[in-house]
C-alpha cells in the first residue's frame, strides 16, 4: 500500500514537472522571438503557452506587446484588460490598457485611466503627459496645458511634454508661448542620449515643422523657412515638410514659389489628396482653370468624401461659366459639409444665377409609391379607410413651387430638386383622386386617378410552431438562444411581407395564406411580435409573451440544462472549401428546433488560435458562468488522422505542418475542466476523432430507449464521428441522418445511442465507412446516455 502511495506521488510529481518545463519553454521561446521580432512566431508562442496556464500574466502582456507591434491594437487590448483583471493593483498594466485606448482614439477612456495612474508617484510624470495628449486629440486645450504643467512639474526637460504644450498653445492661438515651447523641445531633444545615438531621426520632423507653422502665422517668415531647413536635415525629401512649407508660402503671398513646393510634395507622394486641393486654389489664382480641375478631380479620386476637393471643383466651374455643373459638385460639398456657411452661401448664388439664365418650360412629371395603383390611371383604397398616406415623388429639371392633393398641400423639400412628397388625405367621400405639379417658372401639371375601393379585413397568423396557449409560448431558458419560428398567414389577398421582432420572415408571395418561418434570437427579450402586411397595406399584429419556467423545465428536460455548439468551418485558406457545410448545419439546427435547447452557440470558420482560445477560455467560462449541465459540441469542417490522433482543420490550416491543426486531446482535456456537466457529446462531421479520443464501441445492451431516464442521471461523456478518410464538399449522410432521426421520430426523446443506430443503418445502405460511436477516453461516464428531450 505504502508503495502504490509512493508511485502515485512520483507520478504527480513527473506531470507537474512536465507541465512546468512545458510551459518555461514556451515563454523563453516566446521572449527569444519576440527579441528577434518575429512577432507574429511569438504570439503563436505566448499562445502556446496560455494552453498550459491560461491565467499567466507575463504572457498575457508579452502576447499584448507582440499584438500591439503589429498594429492589432483590439487583440491588444483584449490580453492587457484580462492581465488586469488577474492582477488589478498592477500599475503597468493599466498604463498599458491607457495608452492602448489613447492609439485606439478611446480618449475619454484613456484620460479616465491616466486620471487614476497619475495618483501614482511612480506613473504620474507618464500619465499626465499622455493625459495632455488625449485632451488635445478631443480639443480640450485648456485641460491639456494643466496636465502638462503637472507633467514638467516632474521633469521639465521631457521634449514630448514641451512639445505637447507648445501644440496646445498653438491651439489656443498664443503663437508666440508655442514657439518657446516648441525650442524648449528641440533644446531637450538635442540633450537626449537616445536621438543622439538614433541613425534615422525622420519621426522628430515635426519637432521643427510646427514651430516654423507657428512661425509663419506671426508673419516671421525667415524664421520659419529656417526651421523646414532643420527639418529636411533629419528627414530628406519628406512629404509633410514640403507641403507645410508650400503652405507658409502661399500664406505670404508667394503663390509661384508655393506650387513648386506643392509639385515636390506629390512628386514625393502622389496620394496625399490635401496636396491637389491647396496647388487647385493657386490655379485659380492664377486663372489655370483646366491645371486647377485636374487637380479637384485627383482629390476626389483619391478620397471621394472630402467635401473640399467638390467645392473647389465648382468654383473652377463656375468661373468657367458652366453653371450647371458648379451647382452639382456645391451641392456634393453641402452633403458631405451641411453646416460650412461659405459652400452654402456659393451654391445659392450659383443657383439663383441659372434659374435667371435658364427659365425652362417642361411640364413636370410624377411618380407615385402609395397608395398602389394600376396603370397610370387608377388607386386601390381600404374600404372603411379614412385618412390614406399618399407620397411620390417629382421629376422636372427645376425647382417644385407647390405640390396640391385634391386642393390640399402636400409637405416636400422646396430646395430639392425632384423632391418627394406626401400627404395624409381623406377619400372616404370621393371618387378621384387629382395631383397638381406647379414648378419655379409656372409650368404646371395635372395627375388624376379614379379610386377603387378593395377589401379591409386584416391578415390573420396561425403559428405552427412553437405551440401557443392563450397567447404564450413557454420556452426553456434565458440564455443565448434561438427559436424557429413557423406559421400561416391567412387572408383573402396576397401577402406584401411579414416579420417577426423586425426580421423579415421566409415565404412565397405568390400564394394566397402561406406558410412563413424565420429563425429568431431570443435571449434578451420575453415577448415574440408577428406583423404581416398584404398588398393593399392591411395589417395584423400579433403579440407572444414568451414564458420561461425553471420548474417546468426542471421536469420537461431531465437532462438538465441543455447547450449545442457548431463549429463550422468551410471558407479555408489552404485547403478546399466547403460549401456543403452551411446547408449541413442549418438541417441540423432547423432539426434541434423541436428540443429543448437552451442556447445554440454558433462559431464560423475559426483559425487555430480562435479555436484553442475558444475550447479552452471562453467556452469553459460560458459553461461554468450559466451552469450548464449537458453539451453537444458539432464540428463541420475538414478533419484529419495521423498516427492514431485526430485532429480538426483550422481555417488557417497547412496541410502538411501539424502544429496547425486543433488536435483533438486536446480538446479532451480543456472538456475535463467543465464545471457542472453531467452529459458531454461531441459529434464529429469530418474524419474520425482518433482512437485517442475515444474508447471502445458502448454496450450493445445500453439502456436507449425514451422513458428510461435513471440513464440521464448517470454521467455520459460520448463522441459520434464520420469515418471517411477526407470531408467531401457533398451534403452530409451524417448531418442527413441525424436530423431525420430527430424530425421522425414520434416518442418524447430520442437518445445519441438511437440515432447512432441510424447513422449506422444509412452508412451500411450507401456503401459508406461505419462511423465511430464510443466513450471518450479519460472523461468520466457512468454508462448513462445523451437525451434530446422534445418540447
Amino acid at each position: 500500500m505504502k508503495l502504490k502511495s509512493t508511485l502515485t506521488v512520483l507520478i504527480l510529481f513527473i506531470c507537474s514537472s512536465g507541465f512546468s518545463q512545458n510551459l518555461k519553454s514556451a515563454l523563453k521561446n516566446g521572449q527569444n522571438l519576440m527579441t528577434n521580432q518575429k512577432y507574429q512566431e511569438a504570439i503563436n508562442a505566448y499562445t502556446e503557452a496560455l494552453t498550459f496556464d491560461a491565467k499567466n500574466t507575463k504572457a498575457l502582456v508579452a502576447r499584448g506587446i507582440c499584438y500591439e507591434s503589429l498594429n492589432n491594437l483590439k487583440a491588444a487590448s483584449q490580453d492587457y484588460t484580462i492581465a488586469k483583471g488577474l492582477e488589478p493593483n498592477n500599475n503597468d498594466i493599466a498604463e498599458k490598457i491607457a495608452n492602448i485606448n489613447l492609439l485606439m482614439g478611446n480618449y475619454k477612456d484613456a484620460i479616465t485611466q491616466y486620471s487614476i495612474l497619475a495618483l501614482n508617484k511612480k506613473n504620474a510624470f507618464n500619465a499626465y503627459r499622455q493625459m495632455s495628449l488625449a485632451k488635445i486629440k478631443i480639443e480640450d486645450f485648456k485641460g491639456a496645458l494643466n496636465d502638462i504643467e503637472a507633467a514638467l512639474r516632474i521633469d521639465n526637460e521631457d521634449f514630448n511634454a514641451n512639445f505637447y504644450k507648445g501644440v496646445a498653445l498653438d491651439s489656443t492661438g498664443n503663437y508666440a508661448a508655442a514657439l518657446k515651447s516648441y525650442e524648449k523641445a528641440i533644446s531637450s531633444l538635442m540633450k537626449d542620449k537616445k536621438y543622439k545615438e538614433q541613425i534615422n531621426k525622420s519621426e522628430y520632423k515635426f519637432f521643427y515643422i510646427n514651430p516654423a507653422r507657428s512661425s509663419a502665422r506671426m508673419s516671421q517668415w525667415e524664421n520659419a523657412m529656417n526651421y523646414y531647413k532643420s527639418a529636411e536635415e533629419i528627414a530628406p525629401k519628406d512629404f509633410d515638410i514640403v507641403f507645410y512649407r508650400a503652405e507658409t508660402k502661399s500664406s505670404r503671398g508667394d503663390v509661384g514659389g508655393a506650387i513648386g513646393e506643392f509639385n515636390n510634395a506629390i512628386g514625393y507622394d502622389a496620394n496625399q489628396y490635401k496636396a491637389y486641393i491647396l496647388r487647385g486654389y493657386l490655379f485659380i489664382k492664377n486663372g489655370e482653370f483646366e491645371n486647377a480641375k485636374s487637380d479637384f478631380s485627383r482629390a476626389i479620386v483619391i478620397n471621394n468624401k472630402v467635401a473640399e476637393g467638390y467645392y473647389g471643383k465648382a468654383q473652377v466651374f463656375e468661373k468657367s461659366a458652366d453653371l450647371k455643373n458648379a451647382i452639382e459638385n456645391y451641392k456634393k460639398a453641402i452633403e458631405l459639409a451641411p453646416n460650412d456657411a461659405n459652400m452654402n452661401k456659393s451654391y445659392q448664388a450659383a443657383s439663383l444665377a441659372f434659374k435667371e439664365n435658364n427659365t425652362e418650360t417642361n411640364k413636370p412629371e410624377i411618380i407615385l409609391n402609395t397608395p398602389k395603383g394600376i396603370g397610370k390611371t387608377a388607386l386601390f383604397i381600404s374600404q372603411n379607410q379614412k385618412l390614406i398616406k399618399i407620397n411620390g415623388r417629382v421629376k422636372d429639371e427645376s425647382l417644385i413651387a407647390s405640390i396640391l392633393i385634391n386642393d390640399s398641400p402636400a409637405l416636400f423639400e422646396k430646395n430639392t430638386t425632384n423632391p418627394a412628397f406626401n400627404l395624409d388625405a381623406d377619400l372616404s367621400k370621393v371618387k378621384t383622386l387629382t395631383i397638381s405639379i406647379t414648378d419655379e417658372y409656372g409650368n404646371n401639371a395635372f395627375f388624376t386617378y379614379n379610386i377603387i375601393q378593395v377589401e379591409a379585413d386584416q391578415p390573420v397568423c396561425e403559428l405552427i410552431t412553437p405551440k401557443e396557449i392563450e397567447g404564450n409560448i413557454f420556452i426553456q431558458s434565458t440564455g443565448n438562444y434561438l427559436l424557429y419560428v413557423e406559421g400561416i398567414a391567412r387572408d383573402k389577398s396576397f401577402i406584401k411581407s411579414i416579420t417577426i421582432n423586425d426580421k423579415t420572415a421566409s415565404f412565397d408571395s405568390s400564394k394566397l395564406n402561406p406558410n412563413y418561418s424565420a429563425t429568431i434570437e431570443i435571449a434578451a427579450i420575453d415577448q415574440l411580435t408577428v406583423k404581416i402586411t398584404d398588398v393593399y397595406d392591411n395589417e395584423s399584429i400579433t403579440k407572444y409573451s414568451l414564458k420561461r419556467d425553471a420548474a417546468a423545465m426542471a421536469e420537461a428536460n431531465p437532462m438538465g440544462k441543455t447547450w449545442v455548439v457548431f463549429i463550422e468551418n468551410s471558407n479555408y485558406t489552404n485547403l478546399s472549401s466547403l460549401e456543403a457545410v452551411a446547408s449541413d448545419v442549418a438541417l441540423v439546427k432547423n432539426a434541434l428546433s423541436g428540443y429543448i435547447i437552451d442556447s445554440i452557440v454558433s462559431r464560423k470558420n475559426m483559425n487555430k488560435t480562435a479555436m484553442e482560445r475558444f475550447f479552452s477560455i471562453e467556452l469553459r467560462n460560458l459553461i461554468t458562468l450559466h451552469q450548464v449541465n449537458s453539451l453537444l459540441i458539432w464540428y463541420s469542417g475538414h478533419g484529419k488522422i495521423n498516427n492514431d490522433n485526430g485532429f480538426w482543420m483550422p481555417t488557417d490550416a497547412s496541410k502538411k505542418d501539424e502544429f496547425t491543426f486543433f488536435n483533438t486531446t486536446n480538446l479532451k482535456g480543456y472538456l475535463s475542466t467543465y464545471k457542472n456537466l453531467k452529459h458531454t457529446l461531441v459529434v464529429a462531421d469530418a474524419t474520425e476523432t482518433g482512437p485517442s479520443f475515444y474508447l471502445a464501441m458502448r454496450d450493445t445492451q445500453r439502456p436507449k430507449e425514451c422513458g428510461d431516464y435513471q440513464a440521464s442521471k448517470l454521467k455520459s461523456a460520448q463522441v459520434l464521428s464520420a469515418a471517411e478518410p477526407e470531408r467531401s464538399n457533398e451534403s452530409s449522410l451524417l448531418s442527413k441522418t441525424f436530423a431525420n432521426s430527430l424530425k421522425s421520430t414520434k416518442d418524447k426523446c430520442i437518445s445519441i445511442d438511437n440515432i447512432s443506430d441510424k447513422v449506422n443503418i444509412a452508412a451500411k445502405q450507401n456503401q459508406k465507412q461505419k462511423p465511430k460511436f464510443g466513450n471518450i477516453q479519460d472523461l468520466s461516464d457512468e454508462n448513462g446516455t445523451f437525451f434530446f428531450m422534445r418540447k
